[in-house]
């Protein structure tokens, strides 16, 4: 029996890289028989060096890839010469934290900054719970044990509900893997309880109150509230594609971008509110349409990190225009978007239009965003009918 790692040519993932496995060779009967247990990374033609079995200096994360697949090769090797045999389920002999890491890797490299820094967190957390986990130890007894201890250390059902679905998409990933079989999933028999969160947001006279402010012209909070006035007018923008916007996603009256965090295309009319804030902007900036930030870094650490502390400058901003209107709801930047939703459904707007208008891929959704302003409507009827205060 023999163990290599290779390249798998046969599948070509959405990114255009391959799969990388573990071939494993068996004669038995004088016939040969081959089993590829995939390894969760994956790279190019042009990354992959076929005399060494290893990633070249052309992929993105070579070293923490080789490293890998050095640990791999070395325990298959290991488990040949202790037993002439590998038990191809693997999972007995795998920690959850350490194929954890393997999953974080391709994570770093395939999806967005942010869900990539929440699973680092969340794996960290999960470490100090139970650093030595084995798979064939996780059960439905070690999700319900792991609520305990986040309930322990102060966390809402809400943050609960999070770190589990972040562990669950680990789970699931082992399950694809082979590492436990379908039926075993633990969480086939689990579910975490979530609470509803009020959306926030500022009623069309409130907001009206926001943009006729007198404030100092190019102040931080003059431009504050123009570009969270700018969002509520083009259907809701979150504030990192905002940051994002160039000069050349405006074109013919129309504000044309793609949405980072769903990649869905929007195609929104500039009403004349929104053309009116940016005249304001159209000489300042070279690169970008606001001057948010300077430019954008390439590297998307660095882009998440800019983006944040600009984010927490609005927030920060928009909670001191909540006191001049005299407001007693904590504004921050997101609440042009629940504003927005409100304010549509408040027009008489159907419920399709208001999700194809916000950029939401389900509707199920857009009816999260509404279920307040339904839930406040309802109670309007109720004491309209009976009188009640």
């Amino acid at each position: 029996m023999k163990a290599k790692i290779i390249l798998w040519k046969n599948n070509k993932l959405k990114d255009g890289t391959h799969p990388i496995k573990v071939r494993i060779t068996s004669t038995v009967d004088g016939k040969t028989h081959q089993k590829y247990i995939p390894v969760n990374v994956s790279s190019s033609l042009a990354q992959w060096d076929n005399k060494t079995s290893r990633v070249n200096s052309k992929h993105p994360n070579a070293a923490a890839v080789n490293r890998k697949i050095s640990k791999i090769q070395f325990d298959y090797e290991n488990q040949l010469i202790e037993n002439n045999n590998i038990d191809l389920r693997g999972y007995k002999n795998i920690s959850f934290l350490d194929y954890y890491e393997d999953i974080l890797i391709n994570i770093k490299e395939k999806r967005s900054a942010g869900f990539y820094l929440s699973h680092q967190s969340i794996k960290n957390k999960f470490k100090a719970f139970n650093p030595n986990l084995k798979f064939e130890n996780f059960t439905v007894r070690t999700i319900r044990d792991y609520e305990t201890h986040l309930l322990g250390i102060g966390n809402s059902s809400n943050t609960i509900h999070n770190n589990l679905k972040r562990i669950k998409y680990i789970v699931q990933q082992a399950v694809k893997d082979g590492l436990i079989e379908y039926t075993k999933n633990p969480f086939l028999h689990h579910k975490s309880e979530k609470n509803e969160t009020k959306k926030t947001r500022l009623a069309f006279e409130k907001i009206k109150e926001i943009e006729n402010l007198k404030l100092e012209k190019n102040s931080s909070l003059w431009n504050t509230r123009n570009y969270w006035m700018f969002s509520f007018y083009c259907g809701g923008i979150r504030f990192a594609d905002l940051c994002r916007l160039k000069a050349s996603n405006c074109a013919d009256g129309r504000l044309i971008y793609t949405m980072n965090k769903t990649t869905k295309h929007r195609n929104i009319l500039l009403t004349n509110q929104a053309q009116s804030i940016l005249r304001f902007y159209k000489s300042k900036s070279v690169k970008l349409l606001f001057p948010i930030l300077t430019d954008i870094p390439t590297d998307k650490f660095e882009e998440l990190a800019a983006i944040s502390s600009r984010n927490t400058i609005a927030n920060k901003n928009l909670k001191k225009l909540a006191l001049m209107i005299e407001s007693p709801i904590k504004l921050s930047f997101h609440s042009s978007r629940h504003s927005f939703a409100d304010y549509a459904k408040e027009s008489g707007l159907d419920i399709h239009t208001i999700k194809e208008l916000l950029g939401h891929e389900k509707i199920s959704t857009t009816e999260i965003y509404m279920k307040s302003f339904y839930k406040e409507q309802t109670d309007d009827a109720m004491k309209a009918m009976f009188k009640t205060s």
